[in-house]
């Protein structure tokens, strides 16, 4: 159900990309425009910050941070990208920062990776790097860290700056690794975005550099050509380095400079590559792009020059401030057309992108179905009608105050910001030469550029933004037609009556304040391991609750009912996870979803409702300001869901949307065909198409309302609020609620997977994908994990770590066939049989050889072949992701939720870092032996066509597979 998820909404904007450029003279003029509208305030930085310019020219910021507890986080950017791309050297900058983690100066070969593990840091997760247009960012996090680790650590990055060692045989095996990238990543939505990139300004250099490269380019490249384009750019002048940790901020800008001083450019400076040509004069034009496998979307596109990049900060800020206003009241405009019904609209937003070469605003439509011509007239309509007559004073107001909500919160929540988080803040707005700003300091520049706002004021705004060349329409639809439809019904609709002007509407009570008499507490006793608090209320309502100082100003409230799948009828299983899903949706009895936004503006209500092997649960991240709102949200839909059935109507599009997605993605093919294969009637298998575009709100209602208005509910809060004034705000509305049933639920008896005790041929299965791009899926049947038996599932946990690293080492680091292999346990208690599964995409036609080096490296892993120094690389980046947890109000209200009616969870976060830390080798080596000796389940999925796949081969014999124990 993940591509579900992301589908709905992120699908929206994944087709569709832009791109452009600028002449100097427009800058000046619409600098000008802008500011006539635009306020002068100046913005201070954060006084917390250091920041320091060494004699190289290099930039540095520095800030003392302590979440977590002696943590630290590196970042070091490079103010160039694809964009200074020659052409034979497109992809270029891509590859140095892939050569980055291969060999360098202080580790001339190889094996950062393992000299980070080590220090806790796992790479991919903790160590990491990414190449845009016009940016290369590097990234480096402890968890935990001391001396060494930051030596280490600036170190490596102090490498990257000019001790990058490129040799022919490292090239030409990271060539291999990018180029499986590549294929990973693109796709159709790939293909899709390039089309319409193209059609919108086929000369920009932008276009032509995306960091991706060709395949050519890359195959091209030598241990020589890229050092001198690591020469050319790697400079200090180009590069910011950001330091945050829990260190002294003396003691750090001391090694800083120690580390960095000596750093300097190679030969002269290089100048900027200039812009490509994109016709800003351009008018309505449109295009069609044929892609079976994305959602149909409708975009509408106007091009402009890009600002001036030493524009005034607070004009650039009103202006920012001011564009995500208007924005968002299209927004709620549109949402209130889909919610009233007949749309044709699964959703509409405006977009837009800022660059060295163009600024955009984009309308981006998604209809209901593949029929797109009304979605787009009902989103055309509705941006003419703003146009027209600009936002209403009433929702300027309300979404001032929803976003100064957001800041207030923002302030209030500073103390408790990670040390990645504040690292990734401070590169992006240092890169962008722009002020780091304290959470307070924003929220004044805020106020300062909506002091003086009022309809005219934003009505220029929306025309300022609404400008440019086009509307350039693109059209992304199964089949592509006549390209001149589009802009044919585009100007069609733009001759028709405007709406007429948009009617306020009247403003909404929140109607759930009162729940009945305040509840009493009945119990009380204290959890002493791991050291909480368990109330228990008059109504039989539990609370569980700990005050913490771990995060200033941060609650996590959490509300475990039910049953969960258990008490789901196997054929209800997806449909349940789909209504979790959108359930806020349906808002309440008493309001619409909509309602409850405009009733509860200064609160983010919207929450994640889980489906578990055992639970229901919702979980929200709040602040003592905002608790009482989110426990009144919490309790009204568990007591008068709505379930409204005004999404009915969007379902089969959404739904069909879901299917084109997981049958665009072979790995998710993969999945199914297991699933097809050893269990044909497991629950968590997609159901045909015609029997999901069957589901309707009064289904999920079946499935969901029994345990969301009849189970008993266990309540946890955890974070920054007093037990006396939590108790009071629960008694108020979950302690005032009538007594529920017996703690005990319904339980139908439930299909777990069990893998069938015979022997499986090689299971090849198609996706309709592009034709380069394919995956491998080996899984080794585990045990059915319980807590008896948790040492042995944490030695298969290391025994994964290890064989994760060294089919990294195997697959791309030495054969550069495959971008990002992976090995996972999964053994969920007392249910599905435990799995081992590692995974790989690339080219089709390696992954019948892939797969044998998956059974290699296995079966090597199996007799034995494991070291000390191997297995502590696997956990020490394990026991460093868990001492940070335990450092959050998070981890505390997972060890504590449910834990009234189980204490397995808690006592198995409480005892996971004493219990992995005292796996021993021999056990590792025992489980190892025991579990990878027999031959995996081999999954391969290629992409439908002629010849799309190959011959089965010798390499995977058949499997044969005894009972689970």
């Amino acid at each position: 159900m993940t591509a579900f998820k992301k589908t709905f909404g992120a699908t929206l904007l994944a087709s569709v990309s832009v791109y452009t450029t600028v002449p100097a003279d427009a800058q000046k003029a619409e600098a000008t425009k802008i500011s006539a509208i635009i306020p002068r305030r100046a913005a201070v930085a954060d006084p917390d910050v250091r920041f320091g310019t060494l004699p190289s020219g290099m930039r540095y910021a520095i800030k003392r941070a302590s979440i977590p507890n002696h943590g630290l986080s590196l970042r070091l950017g490079i103010d160039v990208g694809s964009f200074e791309e020659q052409d034979k050297e497109r992809g270029f900058a891509h590859l140095v920062e892939h050569a980055a983690f291969r060999t360098t100066r202080s580790a001339p070969d190889g094996g950062l990776d393992r000299r980070f593990a080590a220090l806790g840091v796992a790479f991919g997760r903790d160590q990491n790097a990414a190449t845009t247009l016009y940016k290369t960012t590097y990234r480096l996090d402890f968890a935990t860290t001391d001396a060494v680790g930051m030596a280490q650590g600036l170190g490596w990055l102090r490498d990257v700056g000019d001790g990058i060692v490129f040799t022919q045989a490292g090239v030409a095996s990271e060539r291999g690794v990018v180029q499986a990238e590549l294929q990973s990543r693109g796709g159709a939505g790939t293909a899709a975005s390039r089309a319409v990139s193209h059609f919108q300004m086929p000369d920009a250099r932008t276009v032509a550099r995306s960091p991706e490269g060709t395949l050519d380019t890359i195959a091209g490249a030598t241990a020589d050509t890229l050092r001198a384009f690591y020469d050319r750019w790697y400079r200090p002048e180009n590069a910011v380095l950001i330091v945050v940790g829990d260190q002294p901020v003396d003691a750090i800008e001391a090694q800083v400079r120690t580390t960095f001083g000596t750093w300097t450019g190679k030969g002269t400076a290089p100048l900027h590559a200039k812009p490509g040509t994109i016709d800003f004069a351009r008018e309505l034009d449109s295009v069609e792009v044929a892609a079976p496998s994305l959602p149909t979307t409708v975009s509408a596109c106007r091009l402009r020059p890009p600002r001036p990049r030493n524009e005034d900060e607070s004009i650039r800020s009103a202006r920012e401030v001011h564009t995500t206003l208007w924005r968002n009241i299209f927004h709620d405009r549109i949402t209130r057309v889909i919610d009233a019904g007949h749309s044709g609209l699964l959703g509409a937003v405006i977009v837009g992108q800022e660059s060295d070469e163009f600024v955009s605003t984009c309308l981006i439509a998604m209809p209901t179905g593949d029929e797109w011509e009304k979605g787009m007239a009902v989103a055309q309509a509705e941006l003419l009608r703003l146009i027209h007559d600009g936002p209403t004073e009433q929702e300027i107001e309300a979404e001032v105050v929803e976003r100064r909500a957001v800041l207030r919160s923002a302030v209030s929540g500073a103390a408790a910001r990670t040390t990645d988080d504040l690292a990734d803040t401070m590169l992006a707005r240092l890169l962008d030469r722009r002020p780091v700003l304290a959470p307070r300091e924003a929220m004044y520049a805020f106020d300062a550029a909506v002091e003086d706002l009022d309809p005219a004021g934003m009505k220029r705004v929306v025309d300022a933004d609404w400008s440019g060349s086009g509307p350039l329409l693109a059209v992304v639809a199964p089949k592509s037609g006549d390209s001149t439809r589009p802009r044919g019904l585009w100007s069609q609709n733009a001759h028709a009556a405007t709406l007429a002007a948009y009617a306020d509407r009247g403003a909404v009570v929140w109607p759930y304040t009162s729940f009945g008499i305040p509840g009493r507490v009945v119990e009380r006793a204290e959890i002493s391991d791991p050291g909480f608090v368990r109330l228990r209320f008059a109504n039989g309502l539990v609370l569980n609750f700990k005050q913490t100082p771990l995060e200033a100003n941060d609650i996590e409230l959490r509300a475990r009912f039910g049953a969960g799948r258990r008490e789901l009828p196997a054929n209800g299983y997806i449909g349940a996870m789909l209504g979790t899903q959108l359930f806020a949706l349906g808002g309440l009895g008493r309001l619409s979803a909509e309602e409850m936004t405009r009733a509860l503006h200064e609160v983010t209500w919207p929450f994640r409702y889980d489906l578990g092997l055992d639970f229901f649960q919702f979980s929200q991240s709040t602040n003592p300001v905002s608790l009482k709102s989110e426990l009144q949200v919490f309790a009204a839909f568990l007591t008068d869901p709505g379930f409204r059935t005004t999404i009915d109507e969007r379902l089969p599009s959404a739904i069909d949307i879901m299917y084109r997605t997981i049958g665009s993605q072979p790995m998710m093919a993969a999945n199914e065909a297991f699933l097809a294969t050893v269990d044909p009637d497991a629950p968590e298998r997609i159901p045909p198409p015609a029997a999901m575009l069957t589901l309707r709100t009064a289904e999920f209602a079946r499935l969901l309302r029994p345990a969301l208005t009849e189970a008993p509910i266990e309540l946890t809060i955890v974070g920054d609020i007093a037990e006396a004034e939590a108790v009071r705000l629960v008694a108020a509305t979950f302690g005032a609620l009538p007594p529920r049933g017996a703690a005990e639920r319904p339980s139908i008896e439930k299909h777990f997977l069990r893998i069938p005790e015979r022997a499986f041929p090689v299971i090849r299965t198609t996706y309709t994908g592009t034709p380069d791009r394919g995956a491998a899926s080996l899984i080794w049947p585990l045990f059915v994990a319980e807590p008896p038996r948790r040492r042995e599932e944490y030695a298969l946990k290391l025994v994964a770590g290890v064989f994760n690293d060294a089919l990294r080492q195997r697959a791309r680091v030495e054969l550069g066939k495959t971008y990002s292999p992976m090995v996972v346990t999964v053994m969920p208690d007392h249910a599905d049989q435990g799995l081992l599964i590692a995974q790989v995409e690339a080219q089709p036609g390696d992954l019948d050889g892939l797969a044998a080096v998956v059974t290699s490296v296995a079966d090597t892993i199996a007799h034995g072949a494991i070291t000390a120094e191997a297995i502590d690389a696997a956990r020490k980046p394990l026991l460093a992701q868990a001492a940070a947890a335990r450092g959050k109000n998070a981890w505390w209200a997972a060890a504590m939720s449910g834990s009234a009616r189980s204490t397995a969870v808690t006592e198995e976060l409480v005892n996971f870092t004493p219990l992995l830390s005292a796996v021993t080798l021999d056990e590792v080596k025992a489980a190892a032996a025991k579990w990878l000796a027999r031959p995996p389940i081999v999954v391969l999925a290629t992409p439908k066509g002629p010849d799309s796949n190959p011959p089965p081969s010798a390499a995977h014999p058949t499997a044969s597979h005894g009972a689970a124990r």
